[in-house]
């Protein structure tokens, strides 16, 4: 048996020999091609129409490559591509001013990437698209099986065709929260939690049965706000008043193309080729005729960096915290508060940063990594003009981060606060008692085992554990009333765990102004005297791809993603987010997130 597990070692090294090989030709390979083709400059020919293919991720930060995705990329068989909003904002607005594109075209549907691409991003490149429209170069929308998310974006466009085999899915937005409690009871799994905040439900998926007053509360009123933003803009947009949009929502949910140009919603019903004759009116035809002179949005984003003037030395750096937030380094998708730490120090000390811009989109996580980056970001604020501009979310420890900067911008759309801190103990007594497993010990000292899943906690260790959760609630509120100028008991009475949108937030104090990232980085750049001339700059600046494949080799991807994506909708919501509280890392397991999924389909 041994010498079997020999041979089979032996064939698997050797099998691993040959295909780093392999993949290190191939590399060389791909080098060489990048080093012949890097003399040749990109072009656009004069009249092209700036094709958005909506079937992208879209990011805030620039798009981080793990192992799986760069393997992929190489043979062939990627994802969608990833973009981050900074880019595709920067290149609507240039499409606008050049001279060489003549218009836009939006078609495809859109990924929703892990933590962004929700109204508040999206309301971002909606207005670039206006921005292309005020230039006067007309807007195309072509849709087919168009998403809530689609339909928002789209109906910016002058002119919005659907394909009559299509429809328009916009049924409403939906909270549902699952709920763990009676599979738990049922094998004897106990779970204790300790929270600070009435409405911080955030467990509440372990120790209840369904949406608690307090939940259904705040989450009804979330809800409310995010979806007066689809029914405000498109009804808008399309001549319509909010009330007509919302009975045909009503009526139909899935809109047929029929009734929806009926109602006014698309332009006209037309299959792609009438689309193309139309495309090819505004950016003339190809050579062959058979369709329109046309460029990506990805190719032109490339077309953009290879030809952008030699950055200026007064630089603002936009810092991207977009994840949960967990302590130590964290690996791609998190924000990792030793590394982001260290990140902002070094900020701090680059004289060529006159400001710093911290993009936030997180729903908070470890209580400890947030109070690490919050007193970073306090300190650098001290020394130099910090704004924070707020993504789809800033919930939490993502809120808590944020309270220092000098000014906060917000999207009316944002989920915002949730301030508050919960601890959650499991006990595991009964379950392993029915398997016949017992146990004991030794300590030292009253609560050496107050971590210990086999027993259930006494009321002592309760109340000790109750002392770090209203400690850390105390400093919370502390940390929001000094950074945001308001009394303790001001902050109170809006904290309590309870989640706001944007525009409450700016209301209640907890922001400053509407706006989104670009407004955030022309106040920081105004703040520090240097709104005339300066570069803006990614932190840290995007990795090539060979350093990401190398970074990449050296790290697993986690099965558990791997296994989710396979899974039904309903099991593949529950193992991501339980994933998400899996990363918790807390050395004290306090926790400050809010594991809200709104399902815009």
């Amino acid at each position: 048996m041994k010498d079997f597990f020999k041979m089979v070692f032996a064939v698997l090294v050797a099998f691993l020999l040959i295909a780093a090989v392999i993949a290190f030709s191939g590399l060389v390979f791909v080098g060489g091609l990048v080093a012949l083709m890097g003399d040749k400059k990109p072009t656009l020919e004069r009249g092209s129409v700036l094709v958005f293919d909506l079937g992208i991720n879209l990011t805030d930060a620039p798009p981080a490559t793990t192992g799986a995705e760069v393997v992929n990329e190489l043979l062939g068989m990627g994802g969608p591509p990833v973009l981050s909003l900074r880019s595709v904002v920067n290149a609507l607005e240039a499409a606008a001013k050049d001279d060489r594109v003549s218009g836009v075209y939006l078609h495809g549907s859109f990924s929703a990437s892990t933590s962004g691409g929700g109204f508040p991003a999206l309301r971002e490149v909606r207005a670039a698209l206006e921005a292309v429209r005020e230039a006067g170069k007309p807007v195309v929308a072509y849709l087919t099986l168009a998403t809530t998310r689609d339909v928002y974006l789209a109906s910016v466009a002058d002119e919005i065709y659907l394909n009559p085999a299509g429809m328009l899915i916009t049924p409403g937005l939906s909270v549902r929260p699952f709920f763990l409690t009676g599979m738990l009871e049922k094998y004897g799994i106990g779970v204790e939690v300790v929270r600070a905040g009435r409405y911080k439900t955030a467990m509440d998926f372990v120790t209840e049965h369904e949406l608690s007053p307090e939940d259904r509360e705040q989450l009804g009123d979330l809800l409310d706000g995010l979806w007066s933003t689809f029914l405000l803009t498109v009804s808008e947009s399309r001549g319509l008043t909010p009330g007509q949009l919302q009975e045909l929502v009503d009526d139909e949910g899935f809109i047929t193309p029929p009734t929806a140009h009926a109602a006014g919603l698309v332009d006209e019903l037309a299959f792609f080729p009438e689309v193309v004759e139309r495309l090819q009116g505004i950016g003339g035809a190809t050579r062959n005729g058979q369709s329109f002179r046309q460029t990506s949005l990805p190719a032109y984003i490339d077309l953009l960096d290879a030809t952008k003037r030699p950055p200026v030395r007064d630089k603002v750096a936009v810092i991207y915290a977009e994840g949960i937030i967990i302590d130590g380094e964290g690996d791609a998708g998190m924000v990792g508060a030793d590394r982001f730490a260290r990140e902002l120090r070094q900020l701090r000390h680059d004289g060529s940063v006159k400001a710093v811009v911290l993009r936030v989109n997180s729903l908070g996580g470890s209580a400890s990594a947030s109070e690490v980056i919050q007193r970073e970001v306090e300190l650098t604020a001290r020394e130099k003009p910090l704004v924070v501009s707020f993504g789809d979310s800033a919930a939490s420890g993502g809120y808590l981060i944020s309270t220092h900067g000098n000014h906060i911008f917000t999207q009316p759309d944002t989920i915002t606060g949730s301030i508050g801190v919960v601890i959650t103990m499991l006990d595991l007594s009964e379950l392993l008692d029915r398997q016949g497993v017992a146990f004991d010990g030794l300590k030292t000292g009253r609560f050496a085992d107050l971590t210990a899943v086999s027993r259930a906690k006494t009321e002592e260790e309760i109340e000790l554990v109750r002392g770090w959760v209203d400690s850390s609630y105390d400093q919370f509120l502390d940390f929001v009333a000094e950074g945001r100028s308001m009394s303790r008991e001001q902050v109170e009475a809006i904290a309590q765990g309870r989640v706001w949108t944007g525009e409450q937030a700016v209301e209640l104090g907890l922001a400053d102004a509407i706006g989104g990232l670009g407004d955030a980085i022309r106040h920081a750049a105004e703040l520090a005297g240097i709104a005339d001339r300066y570069t803006v700059v990614d932190h840290p600046p995007p990795v090539d791809f060979f350093e990401q494949l190398l970074e990449s080799l050296a790290k697993q991807d986690r099965p558990l993603s791997g296994v989710a994506g396979r899974l039904p909708s309903p099991l593949r919501t529950i193992v991501a987010d339980l994933e998400i509280l899996q990363k918790l890392n807390d050395p004290r397991g306090r926790h400050m997130i809010l594991p809200i999924r709104v399902e815009i389909p």
